[in-house]
């Protein structure tokens, strides 16, 4: 007699850095088709979570919905491009002397420049868990 592939589980895990929730649903279907839905800090593992769920499963619509919260929220990194910038200071001098102006030149002229400030995401220096669930067998009760 065939089992049924109808079933839901949800789970949450904490660490000094972060909360994963996880939410798993399945249905009844002749192969297996596997839907992700994950954070963009656990894209990399998404290969690796996909071999995880087809070696265990063979069969059925599987959805899987992971959420990851950061305790602390990280703010993002500015960062300035000093050779750049010395580069248009010295550029922008040239120029005022050149055109012979009196007006000397603002901010504005360097923040024009998009390459001069960089904005990068903060982020966590490895994803929380990484490696931990997918390491322990699974069991079935």
């Amino acid at each position: 007699m065939p089992k049924s592939m109808t079933a839901y589980g949800r789970g949450e895990a904490s660490g000094p850095d972060a909360t994963v929730k996880v939410e798993i649903r399945s249905l009844n279907h002749r192969f297996l088709d596997l839907q992700l839905r994950l954070p963009k800090a656990l894209w990399p593992l998404e290969d690796q979570l996909r071999k995880v769920v087809a070696a265990h499963l063979s069969r059925g619509r599987v959805e899987i919905f992971i959420t990851l919260t950061y305790q602390e929220q990280a703010q993002p990194a500015l960062s300035v491009n000093r050779p750049l910038l010395a580069a248009a200071i010295q550029a922008l001098r040239e120029i005022q002397a050149a055109a012979d102006l009196a007006q000397p030149w603002g901010w504005d002229q360097l923040l024009a420049i998009k390459e001069l400030i960089s904005i990068s995401e903060a982020r966590s220096p490895r994803p929380p868990f990484c490696g931990r669930p997918w390491q322990q067998p699974w069991r079935r009760p």
